[in-house]
């Protein structure tokens, strides 16, 4: 668990080094926070975060995590009935 933890930190790190944006110091902050176990500032620099985002840009991320959403439903929709039909026809075969 550890070692997927330190990959994820590994990963994150080099993308904020790579991305290069306005939001890598508040994003760096964070990545600090998580590997020193600070909560207080780790909840500050996403306030900070939250404050530099603004109403819309809440709103495309709740609209974007409702598509999400759906699209794994419809996933499933799609799915399971084939997996359960695959799996039923499969035994009815083996009965004969």
């Amino acid at each position: 668990m550890t070692a997927g933890l330190g990959a994820g930190l590994g990963a994150g790190a080099g993308y904020l080094i790579v991305q290069g944006s306005d939001k890598v110091e508040s994003e760096v902050r964070v990545l600090k926070a998580l590997t020193s176990g600070d909560v207080e500032s780790m909840v500050s620099a996403k306030l900070e975060n939250a404050q530099e985002d603004g109403f819309f840009d809440g709103v495309l991320t709740e609209i974007y995590g409702v598509i999400k959403i759906c699209v794994i439903g419809l996933g499933l929709w799609i799915l399971v009935p084939m997996i359960y039909t695959h799996y039923r026809e499969r035994k009815w075969q083996k009965r004969d």
